[in-house]
């Protein structure tokens, strides 16, 4: 695993970026920037904190939507991806722990659709 530099971004980077170095570190920031869906360059001036944007809100949801956890009731600690897949399944009455996922998923403050939602991971 290759050591990418966040300096930039002072002693406590935020944790998406965190997220992105990891993934970085792991594969590479062409392959990073295909499973999220963004260009090469923006991984690259993200590291460096030299995102032309005053704001990271829309990119940053990017990155955690693919790569960051999340704490599901049902299922414990899984992907971002994951829940959002799981989260958009329709209603399958097969068997009780689908019925049971569904209704979590329905009442889960993480989900957007739900009354009273927050987005804190």
């Amino acid at each position: 695993m290759n050591h990418i530099d966040i300096s930039a971004w002072g002693d406590e980077p935020p944790q998406f970026i965190q997220l992105l170095a990891k993934a970085v570190a792991e594969t590479s920031r062409a392959d990073v920037a295909r499973r999220i869906k963004i260009s090469r360059s923006t991984v690259s001036t993200l590291l460096i904190n030299r995102y032309p944007s005053p704001s990271t809100e829309k990119i940053e949801a990017k990155i955690m939507a693919a790569l960051g956890k999340v704490q599901c009731p049902t299922m414990g600690e899984i992907d971002s991806s994951k829940c959002q897949t799981t989260r958009l399944r329709p209603f399958m009455s097969t068997n009780a722990q689908a019925i049971a996922q569904f209704k979590a998923c329905a009442n889960c403050p993480l989900n957007p659709n739900c009354k009273g939602a927050h987005h804190e991971h």
